[in-house]
């Protein structure tokens, strides 16, 4: 592929590669993967296969959030966002809403329970966190939200 801003031919595969570096940047995301170690089937060396646990979600707050303290002085709020499917229920004809919890900490708790009221729409990017309880002899394990960062996309106001 040519391109005439450098005047160099760029492989594909290259061109492709970087497209995807330059998502993950703008997503926040790092991705650090040396261009050209692709085979077919997977990469030529794991080591470079780096592992991605993100999740980007938009929404709406369900309710007006409160803002916690822990006994150790740690600043948290859980919110509930409520994301609307990108396609129709065929049965009913209408979108679907699912609703997330999220826990935010610190400086992203306080900005976000300052800033927002219910029904404010939010863009956070988290990652899933598991965790193991044991309940009556029985272990459970639990898949929760923890968001990393917070764009306020439509603040309700008072």
């Amino acid at each position: 592929m040519f391109f005439p801003a450098c005047g160099k031919k760029i492989p594909l595969k290259k061109v492709i590669s970087c497209r995807i570096s330059q998502f993950c940047l703008a997503a926040g995301f790092w991705y650090n993967r040396p261009a050209g170690n692709y085979r077919k089937g997977g990469f030529v060396d794991q080591q470079y296969a780096r592992m991605l646990n993100s999740v980007i979600l938009v929404g709406r707050t369900v309710e007006d959030l409160k803002l916690v303290t822990t006994d150790s002085g740690l600043k948290t709020t859980r919110m509930v966002l409520a994301c609307q499917r990108g396609f129709k229920n065929q049965e009913t004809g209408e979108y679907d809403t699912d609703f997330i919890p999220v826990q935010l900490w610190q400086v992203a708790a306080e900005m976000v329970c300052e800033h927002c009221r219910k029904g404010s729409t939010l863009a956070v990017k988290a990652r899933l966190v598991t965790r193991t309880i044991e309940h009556e002899g029985l272990k459970i394990k639990t898949v929760e939200v923890v968001g990393e960062r917070v764009i306020f996309i439509n603040l309700k106001r008072d």
